[in-house]
């Protein structure tokens, strides 16, 4: 009886060690790498094409402000390992990802 718990104990240890992803560094596990793809922090600021709608402050009304209201496409991956690698390539097929609406105000 003993035997067989240390072999099942040994079997289960073994599946264990083997299931997990050994040597792979993923970025995610790295402390070393706080971000990706990040653009450095800077001041908010907005460029009015002139005085009189800097003044009137208001962003909607410039043809510098694009608005982002609207459906976006958007994947969920259960995990890291099966997230899209490449999808900001302009070639990558998103068509089955969902989409979202998202209203800015």
């Amino acid at each position: 009886m003993i035997v067989r718990i240390k072999t099942i104990f040994i079997c289960t240890i073994g599946v264990m060690i083997c299931s997990c992803d050994l040597g792979k560094n993923h970025e995610w596990e790295n402390p070393e790498i706080f971000s990706i793809n990040k653009l450095p922090p800077r001041s908010h600021f907005f460029a009015f094409e002139n005085e009189k709608l800097a003044k009137d402050n208001n962003r909607n009304k410039s043809a510098n402000f694009s608005n982002l209201n609207g459906k976006w496409k958007f994947n969920l991956s259960p995990n890291p390992k099966n997230r899209p690698i490449d999808f900001y390539q302009y070639d990558y097929d998103d068509t089955k990802w969902d989409h979202i609406v998202k209203l800015l105000k």
